[in-house]
């Protein structure tokens, strides 16, 4: 009796190897693009609070904390002093980046999705095939 070879499971395990890859490649990009996006967040926000610092923006706002009846005369008048003062440009590539970190996660949440089920369908695979192979050798 001579044993037929199995190409099913080299087929399937060749299979298996190239979506890995390929779902490992698409993960990282989809990572990469998310971490770069929230770096930019960071560091722009970084600079920011260093700018509204060194120029010493702050100094507008304390109204607030000293008296209840200048928060309630001169609220206006400080918040858009404090606005006038506040560089803008970092302001709008801060929402700019919200904007596009937000275009980015709701075009891809199909494509998320479809990568979560190729990769529970991947590790149920190998889970069924380690039983599989476990059952053959006992």
């Amino acid at each position: 009796m001579t044993k037929k070879p199995d190409i099913t499971s080299n087929v399937m395990k060749r299979i298996v190897g190239v979506e890995k890859k390929n779902l490992l490649r698409k993960l990282t990009v989809f990572l990469s693009i998310f971490a770069s996006l929230f770096v930019a967040f960071v560091v722009v926000s970084v600079l920011f609070i260093q700018d509204v610092k060194d120029l010493g923006t702050w100094d507008v706002l304390t109204l607030f904390w000293e008296d209840r009846e200048i928060i309630a005369d001169f609220w206006v008048e400080a918040l858009s002093t404090f606005w006038l003062e506040v560089p803008t440009y970092y302001l709008y590539i801060l929402l700019a980046i919200c904007i596009v970190s937000w275009i980015v996660f709701y075009t891809t949440r199909e494509r998320r999705k479809s990568l979560r089920n190729r990769q529970e369908k991947l590790a149920s695979y190998e889970k069924s095939g380690t039983l599989l192979k476990g059952r053959q050798t006992t």
